[in-house]
């Protein structure tokens, strides 16, 4: 099937009126397309709701969710972003054209995936590894805070780095006494771990901004260099996060993990050698 953005492009100008507005809408705002809800966007745009199913029709598709879906393929390709339903959740629709052969489509489910991992692995910046490992080792307290899939990565690092003899929290934004728990310890001695992936949840951003205004050190973990906690972080590390079949996917993101752990792992021997030269030297 052509590429969605093809498609507008092909087909809108013999729309009608409104139907042409919606499509072009689309068109012009491919990232939020893949976030936004079909009641979010018949507000915006001032149309009903019934416009915008007949708008995805017109252009060839059964209903928001395949367009959604395919906005998402979109942006698979492009590293951009991730798709929510209605429901503001995660959703694991996939169009009935695209498994007619399940065999093929675990296929390219498998190989999207690992491509993704490679990907990512080219493209890491070691230095900005090393960087954020000095970041968890230079302050006394490391909370790690995300939600959803987020949260579970937050989890998952605290392990990490407890085997590292680094120890942080997780922070569950999600729940408000694990919020409302942590301000207090948010100072000039802490670094803050903010996990955010779609659906880039709004808690965690504003205890990131609690934290920036406290004057904690903060490490962001996303998915795109733009998304809104980069703007807060003395760094950012950016890994991809989807795939055709999910709208998260923690291979990559548990790579990232490893290799920054394991960057904690390093460090902390290094200064354990040096720590041991200099107690030999002295007794000379």
């Amino acid at each position: 099937m052509e590429n969605i953005l093809d498609v507008i492009a092909e087909k809108k100008a013999s729309l009608p009126k409104k139907q042409r507005m919606v499509a072009e809408y689309m068109e012009q705002n491919p990232q939020e397309m893949s976030y936004i809800t079909l009641r979010q966007l018949s507000g915006d745009l001032h149309v009903t709701e019934i416009t915008v199913l007949k708008t995805c029709q017109s252009l060839g598709y059964g209903g928001f969710n395949d367009i959604k879906y395919e906005f998402r393929k979109t942006a698979i390709e492009k590293r951009k972003t991730d798709v929510l339903d209605e429901k503001n959740s995660y959703t694991e629709t996939i169009p009935a054209y695209e498994s007619e052969d399940e065999r093929k489509f675990l296929q390219s489910v498998g190989e999207n995936e690992a491509h993704m991992v490679a990907q990512f692995w080219k493209e890491t910046d070691i230095e900005d590894i090393f960087k954020a490992a000095g970041m968890l080792l230079s302050k006394k307290k490391i909370y790690i805070c995300g939600r959803g899939i987020s949260y579970l990565l937050a989890k998952c690092m605290v392990q990490y780095l407890y085997g590292c003899n680094c120890y942080a929290s997780a922070v569950n934004t999600e729940l408000n006494e694990d919020v409302y728990g942590v301000l207090s310890e948010l100072d000039e001695d802490t670094v803050m771990v903010a996990v955010s992936f779609p659906d880039y949840y709004f808690m965690t951003l504003k205890l990131a901004e609690f934290a920036k205004n406290n004057k904690v050190s903060i490490l962001a973990i996303t998915d795109v260099p733009n998304a809104e906690v980069a703007e807060l972080a003395d760094l950012t590390l950016v890994v991809p996060s989807m795939t055709r079949a999910f709208l998260n996917t923690l291979s990559a993101p548990m790579f990232l993990v490893n290799l920054l752990t394991s960057a904690v792992k390093i460090r902390k021997n290094n200064q354990k050698n040096s720590e041991k030269e200099q107690e030999f030297t002295d007794l000379l």
